[in-house]
């Protein structure tokens, strides 16, 4: 044999190494920008739980002159705030929650929704009255919870935002 010539076993072993490497490269890679898109998505889901359980601005908005949502008043829900909120189109809601992707809201005491302000705030695909089995019938990639706790009519209530992609 020749100096600096190579045999086909080496060259065979070589390419299977090379290959070896990059595969697992590129499959760190991709785990990498999936635990990113889920750390997106959990700041944003909380983000929209700050910007509801706050006085939102300007503070006493309106329909007309909201600017942020928020449904607090003197660190209660507001009953005009929740209704308007309730009222609003959801792709509206989006953008003054800054919300890029789909959310729901869950209003419910301590055993179930609270059916008397229709529960909460979903796209139309969502019932929020019945959100665990409007999920299972979707393919959803992630899924975020947070969970917070508010007043509402002197009683505690849970304020559930569900974020997807």
């Amino acid at each position: 044999m020749r100096k600096s010539q190579i045999s086909s076993l080496d060259l065979m072993i070589s390419l299977l190494v090379v290959s070896i490497v990059l595969i697992f490269s590129f499959k760190q890679l991709f785990n990498v920008l999936q635990s990113n898109e889920f750390s997106k998505l959990s700041r944003e889901a909380a983000s929209i739980s700050s910007y509801l359980l706050s006085e939102g601005y300007p503070k006493n908005w309106t329909n007309e002159t909201v600017v942020r949502i928020g449904l607090l008043s003197n660190n209660r829900i507001n009953v005009s705030k929740l209704n308007t909120f309730l009222s609003m189109d959801y792709n509206k809601t989006k953008l003054y929650l800054n919300a890029f992707h789909d959310y729901a809201v869950v209003f419910s005491n301590a055993s179930s929704p609270l059916t008397s302000i229709g529960c909460g705030k979903a796209p139309a695909y969502i019932n929020p009255c019945n959100i665990t089995q409007s999920f299972q019938s979707l393919n959803l990639k992630n899924l975020v919870i947070v969970y917070r706790l508010a007043v509402f009519n002197h009683s505690i209530v849970k304020v559930t935002v569900y974020e997807w992609v």
